[in-house]
């Protein structure tokens, strides 16, 4: 589908701007994940935050109507590792560099 520039957007009604903006989250959230913040959709989409705050009661509204959680998880989305791997390469770590 692509997605939909600023003039096409207001050419619209307000609900049809509405759906287009939901159709555009899950797009970007099909190819990039769920975790994505407004600024990303602006970057994806060129849709700036002015259009989302005029059509939904705010970000989160718009993730919600988009299936997505209404906020990010930042700590999941900045882990490279989880506890337990984190865990697992102290162990390997001592193991290997410990004392006998």
């Amino acid at each position: 589908m692509g997605h939909p520039s600023k003039a096409m957007i207001r050419r619209f009604g307000r609900e049809e701007r509405r759906q287009r903006l939901i159709d555009a989250l899950k797009e970007l959230a099909e190819r990039l994940g769920p975790d994505i913040s407004i600024t990303q959709f602006y970057r994806e989409t060129g849709i700036n935050d002015t259009n989302v705050y005029l059509l939904f009661e705010n970000w989160a509204d718009l993730r919600v109507q988009a299936g997505l959680p209404p906020r990010i998880n930042r700590r999941k989305r900045f882990a490279i590792h989880t506890k337990e791997q984190l865990l697992d390469r102290v162990k390997q770590a001592a193991e290997k560099f410990g004392e006998d």
